[in-house]
């Protein structure tokens, strides 16, 4: 069955989506992802809109633990059992979830940016620089602390700390994150337990920015005298970019501890979301590098040339628009729930949707392309803050599917999700 998104233009424009307590505050990934885990222990990164001090204290009386805090969004370690008794919190005022799972990125530095001339001070530089004086912090897979270009001439480890967020909380768990384990280079020299990198990326990454070449004298990465802070990150987990922001603020708070500037370097990303910039890890990181002078962050761009196509841009004109979705049936690594289904997010100003509306709508691809049916036209508005449930039902008067709407407005953003289940 091929689904299809009409768009179309009001002729009455909608100024705003102007709201106040959301009365649904979870999205349609947040709820699948507590259903699918519903009566299972352990916790997971939220981010919590919210008056920032009435969230976190809220989040506290649940069993959770803040990690990060502004003024209107919170950062918190939450027992997934707990999610649902805090959304019933007045202080809450909706919850940011992404089921956006960590991809591996890479590419070449020494050449495209110009690092063999900084090492040497050529003019107008009045000196060569490699790094020493300076944090650098990787998150990624992890690291291969024993390999030689990450230990000195005394064969002493470089790593200051290395933090692995892949384990539940232990006694080793680093504060206030409370999850994952913690080494100080007095414990990684000491040996026994130590952390290991079991994908090699995040290694290979490291070497390009901060190797020494002491492996074999040759192949120097871009700040060879820079002590290392590692985040090992668990690609996996849900709301995978709340554990990045939590890495970001673990290596700039040693950087502050050793009174040094900080580079941090992620080659991950993810491919869904807003990729504006404006989404809660974004914005919390943000805030950190602006907090103080010396601090700068690098990530990979994307690495998704040869991948499925996962992303299509819509004018939507002054008649009917249409974009087509086949039902996605793979299996979960291409799939953001476990069954069949159409599944999408729009993303746009809220200007630019405020007088459009939209359908879903059903055909038959073979023998021959054939209109079986649609929902109603919505607007955002409809949507917004709440979940709208409508059976999609053919001619012949066949329910083909329910397709569920739910939107949240971001700033001057708005998130629009679209769900049909096994269809």
């Amino acid at each position: 069955m091929l689904v299809r998104t009409l768009l179309a233009t009001l002729g009455l424009a909608i100024s705003a989506f102007s709201m106040g307590q959301f009365s649904e505050k979870m999205d349609l990934t947040l709820r699948h992802h507590l259903d699918k885990h519903a009566g299972e222990g352990g916790e997971f990164s939220l981010f919590i809109h919210g008056d920032g001090t009435r969230v976190s204290e809220a989040v506290r009386k649940v069993g959770g633990r803040v990690t990060m805090a502004t003024a209107n969004l919170v950062n918190a370690r939450v027992p997934i059992a707990a999610v649902r008794a805090l959304a019933t919190d007045p202080a809450v005022d909706h919850f940011e979830f992404n089921f956006a799972r960590g991809v591996l990125l890479n590419d070449s530095a020494r050449v495209k940016n110009h690092v063999v001339e900084v090492h040497t001070g050529q003019a107008p530089l009045p000196q060569g620089y490699d790094g020493n004086g300076v944090l650098m912090g990787i998150i990624d897979t992890g690291l291969d602390i024993t390999h030689p270009d990450f230990r000195d001439a005394d064969d002493v480890t470089r790593v200051y700390r290395y933090w692995d967020q892949v384990p539940g909380p232990n006694p080793g768990s680093p504060q206030p994150y409370g999850y994952g384990t913690e080494w100080t280079t007095a414990e990684l020299e000491a040996g026994g337990a130590i952390p290991v990198d079991p994908q090699g990326h995040g290694t290979t990454v490291s070497g390009t920015a901060a190797g020494n070449g002491l492996a074999n004298g040759r192949h120097t990465g871009v700040a060879s005298a820079s002590p290392i802070v590692v985040v090992a990150s668990a690609l996996g987990v849900a709301n995978w970019s709340a554990t990045v922001a939590d890495g970001v603020k673990y290596i700039l708070d040693q950087a502050d501890a050793l009174g040094m500037p900080a580079v941090i370097n992620i080659s991950m990303g993810s491919y869904s979301g807003s990729h504006d910039g404006k989404d809660a890890a974004a914005l919390l990181i943000d805030g950190l590098l602006h907090a103080e002078t010396g601090r700068a962050l690098a990530a990979a761009a994307g690495n998704s040339h040869g991948s499925f196509p996962y992303h299509v841009h819509t004018e939507v004109g002054p008649d009917t628009t249409f974009s087509w979705f086949q039902t996605n049936d793979f299996p979960e690594a291409y799939n953001v729930f476990d069954f069949p289904n159409v599944f999408f997010e729009v993303w746009a100003d809220a200007e630019d949707l405020a007088n459009v509306r939209f359908a879903i709508g059903a055909d038959r691809a073979l023998p021959v392309l054939n209109f079986r049916g649609r929902t109603g036209f919505h607007t955002v508005a409809d949507a917004m803050g709440t979940t709208l449930s409508e059976p999609l039902i053919s001619a012949s008067w066949n329910t083909l599917g329910t397709v569920q709407f739910y939107a949240q407005q971001r700033g001057e953003q708005v998130l629009l999700q679209v769900l049909l289940a096994s269809p």
